[in-house]
């Protein structure tokens, strides 16, 4: 949610027409009115749980954009503005996608900074000044991967890798390097 608890729930609660203001909280926070009423009734709100509707199969919008990372940062608790931002698509577009997945929209439950959706750890910076991944980002991807891969094995176009090798290149006129050899079985 964009907004904090305390907003939703005074903006709703000072409304004129409580069920026209669940739509403007919905277009607000960027998620559907039944996520929003469900939402309001757990802040305590005197609303009713929308009924469930059965829902026809539908092809999910093709996603433009990293299907993966957005996968990783839903399971990481941001919410839809955060990972629109992050995945550089427009907060709709995401959330279509999010929905004809299946996901359900992640909910902020501390009233914090109404800007972020999520209080996610905080991850380094992806890319280098040249566009290249950063050597803390990588160790950050595998730490995450191996807390519930520890096991995986590591594969690099098809072919099992054996050994890793880093090399590190440095001088005074130019930023480290770090470079990463791979040897196959």
């Amino acid at each position: 949610m964009q907004m904090s608890d305390t907003e939703i729930l005074s903006s709703f609660r000072e409304a004129k027409d409580p069920k026209k203001q669940i739509g403007v909280l919905a277009d607000l926070n960027a998620v559907n009115p039944d996520e929003m009423q469900r939402y309001l009734h757990q802040l305590g709100a005197p609303v009713q749980l929308p009924r469930e509707k059965p829902r026809k199969a539908q092809n999910p919008p093709k996603a433009t954009f990293n299907v993966s990372r957005a996968l990783e940062l839903h399971a990481e608790g941001l919410c839809d503005l955060d990972i629109a931002e992050r995945l550089g698509v427009k907060v709709a577009k995401f959330a279509t996608w999010r929905r004809g997945q299946g996901l359900p929209a992640n909910i902020r439950r501390n009233t914090g900074n109404a800007k972020s959706c999520a209080q996610p750890k905080q991850v380094p910076a992806g890319l280098g000044a040249s566009g290249t991944m950063t050597v803390g980002r990588l160790a950050d991807v595998f730490s995450r991967i191996a807390k519930f891969h520890p096991d995986a094995q590591v594969t690099m176009d098809g072919k099992g890798v054996a050994a890793v090798m880093l090399s590190s290149v440095f001088d005074y006129a130019t930023d480290a390097e770090v470079q990463v050899f791979l040897m196959e079985e």
